[in-house]
């Protein structure tokens, strides 16, 4: 009963805490969702706010807004696929397709995707980011509390983890801390598993642990956890003290959990894999030489003071891009702790040692780090190690937790030791600071000198407090001061501190702010399609915000995409000439209007910040300073060819595409040889799309002669093809769209994308 009482009054605290945190959504109606730099930096939504906001609508954080541009459209695709009763398969909003299913980041089947079918979708997205330090918080008390730390210390620790730098850096995506926060509960499923606890009940909650991170939608990070995990189970294994025979059915155990884990999350990791082989990733061999990739050697002071170099939100920032990868602050008074057992490597404090230390190897440009991006190892080599601070700031919030844990209890943990190598730490970042401002004339760097002087001050004042407070115990300590209400009081100023440091960060924006339907979307919902937009301004409408609404683009942002995609797309923006820059980085935007490829990307409406003068392009709407034009040479999204060219390899395809024997809607370049009349066709041979949807496709079709029917979806081995009901071969035309051959009659053609 004692035991539970303590859960429940600590899981009390972490929700308060919570309540406190989250108060403008609580109390405020405000969301933490970063919708104010989409209605603040991009067209339509600046027009649509431009009577109350004639400068535009002012936005918190510019560095924030892949949430907005990836995981909310994303989301908005599983969910609404989910609602339409289908599995999510194939998102048709970017790219011209891609495989929706295979997007990690969709987050398809995480379990807390139940609160979109509860809740409207922004409300649903609320509860989802707010649930990330409420579950990740009670999560880590828990496992605190199963290792008999004090209430306090496990608090500590909770919260140390719940608000730190990394969960605040990337609080807003919704998927990356869903994918951490079940950490915890890994651990103590591993712990409860090698005390001999119920193997069926834990054997469960350790397989339910592992879908839910590899579900809630970020490789990298589920990957490290399931190292981390992996490597505490065989050190959990080695100091139970197990004869040999249990050792050998505790690895069997663990072995049958990763088989089970691993099959039912086929569904997620296969088609991933699949198209990670098909496509374009956007990291080169290189980009592991550029500053910022690993964790530079002077943003350790944010370990610190998180906004030594400044903070995004406060358009101050003067550090190595980015602030969101790099900070990986825990609060001032956890760092003493957790630096202070680093001292004192016993028991399981040991393990979180070295963790941290591995941790901070792999994060920083070392000779070992590098070794995977020199010699190419395969996965290692293209992830980014600044998402290891995920793993670093949670094992230093369990030492912190340790170190106030044996402080309370009067263990051995070196405070002392701490203080005064954080001390030196202070001491050398403000002389060099104070000495900058006084050797410097140049103005933009002193500027630079008084935000670093300003943002010192709070965790400078912080640690002289928390020295003052141990140097009063240890002049007072005869009087037998409680350690208990100093621990209290230190919390308290932690919460304060970490609370603050992520208020500053977070943005928190009215529900009208939470993608707005402009005159301009509206318009473009209203009509018949399918169709696809293009933008010819990175301003308008930035890429995948526009499938949130329904409406297709031609562009996309994605960290993995199609690369015969991104090849016809580099030849339709260079006008034709041969280019081996496929990958546009992450970011593939379309902008030539003027390509004479446009028309078999079914684009049908341009949108653009100024007038355009083209025999091609009429105006047909306009909001504020969006100019909208009908691209009057668009071909439908199916119709019919009476020619085909065989492009013997990629280049002679792209070529043929470029030139006047492809005649744009009557001939098409296939991959071999097929057979089809070249008779005109007659008035009386249709296409008509009958029902469309994001994963199929209906169309009735007459021909007269054999014919090859062109669909401008990009073509992928997952989409099958039914022509009454029987299936046939779905063929890549135009290089990377897809055809089917139609023999003589009237019929039904279905096309279906199947993953599996």
């Amino acid at each position: 009963m004692k035991e539970r009482t303590t859960l429940i009054l600590g899981i009390s605290v972490i929700l308060l805490v919570s309540c406190v945190f989250y108060y403008p959504s609580i109390f405020g109606k405000k969301i933490p969702v970063p919708s104010d730099s989409l209605v603040g930096l991009y067209h339509p939504f600046r027009d649509y706010f431009a009577s109350t906001n004639p400068r535009g609508v002012p936005f918190k954080n510019f560095l924030i807004t892949d949430p907005v541009r990836q995981q909310i459209p994303w989301r908005k695709a599983v969910i609404d696929q989910w609602k339409d009763g289908t599995v999510p398969g194939w998102n048709p909003y970017s790219f011209a397709g891609m495989p929706l299913v295979a997007n990690i980041q969709a987050g398809a089947f995480y379990p807390f995707n139940v609160l979109f079918f509860l809740f409207d979708f922004p409300i649903a997205w609320t509860l989802l980011i707010i649930s990330q330090t409420i579950v990740s918080g009670i999560c880590t008390f828990i496992f605190l509390r199963h290792h008999r730390l004090h209430p306090l210390a496990s608090l500590f620790g909770s919260i140390a983890w719940s608000y730190s730098g990394f969960h605040i850096a990337w609080l807003t995506w919704g998927t990356i801390v869903h994918t951490v926060l079940w950490l915890p509960l890994i651990l103590l499923s591993v712990d409860k598993l090698t005390r001999g606890a119920s193997s069926l009940r834990w054997g469960m909650v350790l397989v339910l642990s592992v879908i839910a991170t590899v579900f809630a939608g970020h490789a990298q990070v589920s990957f490290y956890v399931l190292i981390l995990a992996s490597a505490y189970a065989l050190q959990r294994i080695r100091s139970a003290g197990m004869h040999t025979q249990g050792r050998t059915v505790m690895l069997r155990t663990f072995l049958f959990v990763a088989v089970i884990s691993l099959a039912l999350t086929a569904v997620q990791w296969v088609p991933y894999i699949s198209l990670v082989g098909e496509s374009v990733r956007v990291f080169t061999r290189e980009l592991w030489k550029t500053s910022g990739w690993f964790l530079p050697w002077q943003h350790l002071v944010q370990f610190l003071a998180p906004d030594f170099f400044g903070n995004p939100s406060t358009m101050n920032y003067w550090g190595v891009w980015n602030y969101g990868e790099l900070v990986g602050y825990i609060g001032v008074i956890p760092l003493v702790f957790a630096l202070g057992q680093i001292f004192v490597p016993n028991g399981d404090a040991a393990f979180w040692s070295v963790v941290t230390l591995v941790g901070f190897i792999f994060m920083l440009p070392s000779p070992v780090s590098q070794i995977p991006y020199a010699y190419g190892i395969p996965i290692l080599s293209v992830l980014q190690p600044t998402r290891m601070i995920g793993i670093a700031d949670f094992a230093l919030s369990v030492l912190a937790a340790y170190g106030i844990n044996a402080w309370i209890r009067a263990k051995p943990v070196r405070i002392a030791h701490a203080l005064v190598i954080i001390g030196i730490a202070f001491f050398a970042v403000w002389a060099w600071v104070l000495f900058g401002m006084n050797a410097v004339t140049d103005a933009a760097v002193l500027a630079n000198f008084a935000v670093t002087k300003r943002n010192l001050l709070l965790p400078t004042l912080l640690f002289a407090g928390m020295a003052g407070i141990f140097i009063v115990v240890r002049v007072l300590r005869r009087r037998n001061l409680s350690r208990v209400i100093i621990v209290s009081l230190l919390l308290a100023l932690t919460v304060a501190d970490l609370l603050r440091f992520g208020w500053k960060f977070t943005p928190f924006t009215p529900l009208s702010y939470f993608f707005p339907e402009t005159k301009t979307i509206s318009f473009l919902r209203s009509q018949d399609g399918p169709f696809r937009i293009m933008t010819l301004d990175d301003r308008i409408l930035p890429p995948n915000v526009a499938g949130y609404y329904g409406l297709e683009s031609v562009d996309g942002y994605d960290p993995v995409y199609l690369k015969r995609y991104a090849a016809i797309v580099a030849r339709s923006e260079n006008g034709g000439a041969t280019t081996d820059n496929l990958t546009f980085q992450r970011i593939m935007t379309v902008h030539n209007v003027h390509s004479l490829l446009l028309p078999i990307f079914n684009v049908r409406y341009v949108l653009s910040l100024h007038d355009i003068e083209a025999p091609y392009l009429h105006k047909v709407f306009e909001e504020g300073e969006t100019r909208m034009y009908a691209y009057t040479q668009s071909l439908p999204r199916a119709y019919f060819v009476t020619g085909v060219l065989v492009g013997n390899n990629d280049r002679e395809t792209l070529n043929y595409l470029f030139e006047d024997t492809v005649e744009s809607g009557v001939s098409a370049v296939v991959e071999k040889p097929v057979l089809i009349s070249s008779v005109p066709l007659a008035e009386s041979e249709r296409v008509r799309i009958v029902a469309y949807m994001p994963s199929s496709l209906r169309a009735e079709v007459s021909a007269r002669e054999q014919r090859m029917l062109v669909i401008l979806n990009q073509y992928h081995e997952g989409w099958k093809a039914f022509v009454d009901g029987t299936e046939v071969a779905v063929l890549r035309v135009n290089y990377a769209f897809q055809g089917i051959l139609i023999s003589p009659g009237t019929h039904v053609v279905d096309l279906q994308y199947r993953w599996i």
